[in-house]
């Protein structure tokens, strides 16, 4: 058995199932989608603070380099695609998305950072 086959064999497993610290189940096609469970939401709420402080770090008076978005080059940051990023993804693998795309935009405004913008929105 390879290295990584009780990874496989657990991912195939079409019920509910809790994977690597997280609730997830397949839907219809079998993609593997978050469950909107109380540890899962747990999580999202500790990590969303994260980086909503980062973003603060990020926008403040020293603009800290390190303190852009998860996977984003220094000269490509952009937390308002970022968020975008991250709300798509929700939609598409988060069962309830709309909560916790609403705990995110709550958690941004709240700590006084500016709404975010579609890029086909954005003033030319």
């Amino acid at each position: 058995m390879g290295m990584w086959a009780w990874l496989w064999r657990l991912l195939k497993r079409p019920d509910d199932q809790r994977v690597m610290g997280y609730d997830v189940r397949r839907d219809e096609n079998g993609k593997l989608m978050w469950l909107d469970t109380e540890s899962n939401w747990r999580d999202f709420t500790d990590r969303t603070d994260r980086e909503v402080a980062r973003e603060v770090d990020y926008r403040g008076p020293n603009l800290l380099p390190f303190n852009r978005p998860s996977g984003m080059a220094a000269d490509q940051a952009d937390w308002n695609l970022w968020w975008l990023d991250t709300f798509e993804r929700h939609r598409r693998y988060q069962d309830n998305p709309e909560r916790y795309i609403a705990y995110s935009v709550r958690a941004r405004r709240e700590a006084g950072l500016p709404e975010l913008i579609r890029p086909e929105e954005r003033p030319s």
